[in-house]
Protein backbone atom coordinates (compact mmCIF):
# COMPACT_ATOMS: atom_id res chain seq x y z
CA UNK A 1 0.00 0.00 0.00
CA UNK A 2 1.47 3.72 -0.47
CA UNK A 3 0.17 6.78 0.42
CA UNK A 4 0.19 9.72 -2.07
CA UNK A 5 1.44 13.20 -0.10
CA UNK A 6 1.06 16.90 -1.72
CA UNK A 7 4.36 16.21 -3.07
CA UNK A 8 3.07 13.66 -5.25
CA UNK A 9 5.83 11.47 -3.77
CA UNK A 10 5.32 7.88 -2.60
CA UNK A 11 5.95 6.53 0.35
CA UNK A 12 5.89 2.84 1.96
CA UNK A 13 3.72 1.53 4.54
CA UNK A 14 4.43 -0.51 7.14
CA UNK A 15 3.60 -4.11 6.45
CA UNK A 16 2.36 -3.48 2.98
CA UNK A 17 0.83 -5.94 0.46
CA UNK A 18 2.52 -6.05 -2.85
CA UNK A 19 -0.33 -6.60 -5.46
CA UNK A 20 1.85 -7.28 -8.20
CA UNK A 21 2.57 -10.74 -6.70
CA UNK A 22 -1.25 -11.72 -6.18
CA UNK A 23 -3.28 -10.42 -8.69
CA UNK A 24 -4.23 -12.18 -11.78
CA UNK A 25 -6.50 -9.43 -13.71
CA UNK A 26 -8.03 -5.74 -12.89
CA UNK A 27 -11.39 -5.08 -15.20
CA UNK A 28 -12.18 -1.28 -14.86
CA UNK A 29 -15.06 0.20 -16.64
CA UNK A 30 -13.92 1.72 -19.68
CA UNK A 31 -15.51 5.49 -18.41
CA UNK A 32 -12.76 4.71 -15.71
CA UNK A 33 -9.78 4.34 -17.62
CA UNK A 34 -8.03 7.37 -17.86
CA UNK A 35 -8.45 8.26 -14.02
CA UNK A 36 -7.06 4.61 -13.16
CA UNK A 37 -4.63 3.95 -15.32
CA UNK A 38 -3.34 7.31 -14.42
CA UNK A 39 -2.19 5.65 -11.15
CA UNK A 40 -1.71 2.01 -11.70
CA UNK A 41 1.54 0.71 -11.13
CA UNK A 42 3.55 -0.42 -14.20
CA UNK A 43 3.74 -3.66 -12.73
CA UNK A 44 -0.31 -3.87 -12.92
CA UNK A 45 -0.80 -2.01 -16.24
CA UNK A 46 -0.08 -5.15 -18.22
CA UNK A 47 -2.92 -7.33 -16.17
CA UNK A 48 -5.67 -4.18 -16.30
CA UNK A 49 -8.64 -4.35 -19.06
CA UNK A 50 -11.08 -1.69 -19.81
CA UNK A 51 -14.96 -3.37 -20.53
CA UNK A 52 -17.93 -1.34 -21.40
CA UNK A 53 -20.18 -0.68 -18.66
CA UNK A 54 -23.38 -0.54 -21.25
CA UNK A 55 -25.42 0.96 -18.50
CA UNK A 56 -25.38 -2.52 -17.18
CA UNK A 57 -26.53 -3.06 -13.07
CA UNK A 58 -24.26 -4.40 -10.75
CA UNK A 59 -25.52 -8.00 -11.38
CA UNK A 60 -25.37 -7.59 -15.27
CA UNK A 61 -21.80 -6.06 -15.03
CA UNK A 62 -20.39 -9.07 -12.63
CA UNK A 63 -21.60 -11.25 -14.86
CA UNK A 64 -19.99 -9.18 -17.71
CA UNK A 65 -16.93 -8.95 -16.23
CA UNK A 66 -16.71 -12.88 -14.90
CA UNK A 67 -17.55 -13.92 -18.39
CA UNK A 68 -14.55 -11.84 -19.57
CA UNK A 69 -12.13 -13.21 -17.26
CA UNK A 70 -13.29 -16.81 -17.59
CA UNK A 71 -12.32 -16.88 -21.14
CA UNK A 72 -9.19 -15.90 -20.84
CA UNK A 73 -8.52 -17.95 -17.79
CA UNK A 74 -10.12 -20.99 -19.41
CA UNK A 75 -7.16 -20.78 -22.20
CA UNK A 76 -4.49 -23.36 -21.04
CA UNK A 77 -2.26 -22.05 -23.70
CA UNK A 78 -0.42 -19.11 -23.13
CA UNK A 79 -0.04 -18.07 -27.24
CA UNK A 80 -3.92 -18.87 -27.00
CA UNK A 81 -4.59 -16.53 -24.01
CA UNK A 82 -1.86 -14.08 -25.88
CA UNK A 83 -3.84 -14.07 -28.95
CA UNK A 84 -7.34 -13.02 -27.03
CA UNK A 85 -5.76 -10.35 -25.28
CA UNK A 86 -4.65 -9.23 -28.21
CA UNK A 87 -7.46 -9.24 -29.99
CA UNK A 88 -9.11 -7.68 -26.93
CA UNK A 89 -6.87 -4.85 -27.53
CA UNK A 90 -7.21 -4.07 -30.74
CA UNK A 91 -10.81 -3.37 -30.49
CA UNK A 92 -10.48 -1.12 -27.61
CA UNK A 93 -7.96 0.94 -29.47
Amino acid sequence: VFVRRKTHTYNKVKDEVKLADYVYMIVIPFEYKDQIMKVMPEKLSDRAFCLNHDKLDVWQWSEKVYSFVHDIAKSDVDKTRSHIIQQYRNQQA
